[in-house]
């Protein structure tokens, strides 16, 4: 699969995820967008830029493993086993206050481990991956042809 479609895919996921929501994606389609958006994310503000948002980390890394990306799945649950040592808080306010005390300084191997992975790298395991799901990019309830 040429870079070019991969890219073409990304973008069309990212458009219907940004119209509808992502919840109108299927697994597969959001085990290909989420993983691509946390790159960005995290390569531009590392993981505390990361947790300013709303994307569940523990989700974003079972979405780097599904793409075969271990080291970066394994950097995330790293991050996120150090910020919330108890489990994810129940409440927004738990939340914060755990994000308040976690010190950022001590993810740089965790980061590292994300900005190593280039976007061609990170394409080429879209590409494997949508070679072998083909309900990436089919509306839900569609079956492949």
């Amino acid at each position: 699969m040429s870079r070019e479609r991969v890219q073409r895919i990304i973008k069309e996921l990212g458009v219907r995820a940004e119209m509808d929501g992502i919840g109108t994606l299927n697994e597969e389609e959001r085990d290909v967008l989420v993983p691509y958006w946390a790159r960005g994310i995290i390569g531009n503000g590392g993981f505390k830029y990361f947790f300013e948002g709303t994307y569940d980390l523990a989700d974003v890394a079972r979405r780097f493993r599904q793409l075969k990306l271990e080291s970066v799945a394994a950097a995330s649950d790293a991050v996120l086993a150090a910020v919330f040592p108890a489990g994810p808080p129940a409440g927004a306010k738990q939340r914060e206050e755990a994000l308040s005390r976690a010190d950022w300084s001590q993810f740089e191997l965790e980061e590292d481990a994300v900005f190593d992975l280039t976007w061609e790298a990170l394409e080429s395991a879209i590409a494997a991956y949508v070679l072998q799901h083909p309900r990436v990019g089919r509306p839900k309830g569609l079956p492949p042809t």
